[in-house]
């Protein structure tokens, strides 16, 4: 005798959901926070400390710019997991502004040479990647009809019983 009763995968999730606990995601928001602020920093960090320097900065000085990079995540890393109800809506378009840098180093001086067009690839990569990952979080989080929901196929069967 077959039994009725099946292990519902996305049961766990919808009590994840409820919970509304930000175990599983630090990580992830952590990273995203981290990725963000050393990236910051770095940047200005080159625009005003680097190009506007006589003489090159010696290996001492360019250990305490990736440190001040790494102190600089750290930080961010705290404040996005401080802030996770926050951030959870920030990480589609983080990625979708990592998107548009890559697409931008593919090209030794960037495959974009005007600067509003760079500006318009970024916006335009983290709005879609943002929308994108909201609006998927959103539409997984809703209640589904039952006859929607699969059903995974038991791993016995009764012998004689059809395969469904």
């Amino acid at each position: 005798m077959v039994s009725k009763e099946f292990y519902n995968p996305a049961q766990p999730t919808q009590e994840l959901i409820r919970s509304h606990s930000p175990l599983p995601h630090r990580s992830t928001y952590f990273v995203c926070g981290f990725y963000t602020f050393a990236l910051v920093c770095a940047a200005l960090i080159i625009r005003f400390g680097v190009l506007e320097a006589v003489t090159p900065p010696s290996e001492t000085l360019r250990g305490l710019f990736v440190l001040s990079c790494v102190v600089a995540g750290v930080i961010g890393g705290g404040v996005a997991i401080f802030f996770w109800q926050q951030t959870k809506y920030f990480i589609g378009s983080w990625g979708g502004f990592t998107v548009g840098l890559f697409i931008q180093a593919l090209h030794d001086g960037g495959l974009i040479d005007p600067l509003g067009w760079r500006w318009v690839l970024y916006m335009g990569t983290s709005n879609s990647f943002g929308v994108s990952i909201n609006v998927s979080g959103h539409v997984q989080s809703l209640p589904r009809p039952k006859h929607c929901v699969v059903q995974p196929v038991p791993r016995y069967r009764a012998p004689g019983a059809p395969c469904t």
